[in-house]
């Protein structure tokens, strides 16, 4: 379980302080299978910090549903096109699978096209930065 990080309620200072001291295990995983990098896929500024100690992070972690920080953040209709657009980069940027599938079979890709079928142009923005 992950004990030792209380996400939703970090501040980013103390989340960079949890990083920097190289003894949080930054895999840990919370009852749905969460891990760290998964349950900030959708907060931009705390991603960043995580992705810092990339080293350190299992990119191919998924949760108890097969999803991975790529698709939990592709999947989240709260954040804006702008925001999530900066948070596929980071994801990609970093070595997120961009291939792998969740239990339904679903790659990222295909959690964006149900999201923006109502949109093409922010579909092509992604097809263009997942390749």
């Amino acid at each position: 379980m992950c004990n030792e990080l209380q996400l939703g309620r970090a501040s980013p200072k103390s989340l960079q302080s949890f990083i920097e001291d190289g003894q949080t295990n930054l895999n840990c995983v919370d009852k749905l299978g969460r891990s760290p990098l998964l349950i900030l896929s959708c907060r931009r500024k705390f991603l960043a910090l995580l992705l810092k100690a990339k080293k350190r992070i299992n990119l191919d972690l998924k949760d108890n549903m097969g999803k991975n920080a790529l698709m939990i953040a592709c999947e989240n209709d709260e954040i804006s096109v702008k925001t999530l657009t900066k948070i596929v980069r980071q994801l990609v940027t970093a070595g997120v699978d961009i291939m792998a599938r969740n239990q339904q079979g679903q790659t990222a890709l295909d959690i964006l096209k149900k999201r923006f079928i109502n949109s093409p142009s922010s579909l092509v923005t992604f097809v263009k930065i997942l390749g």
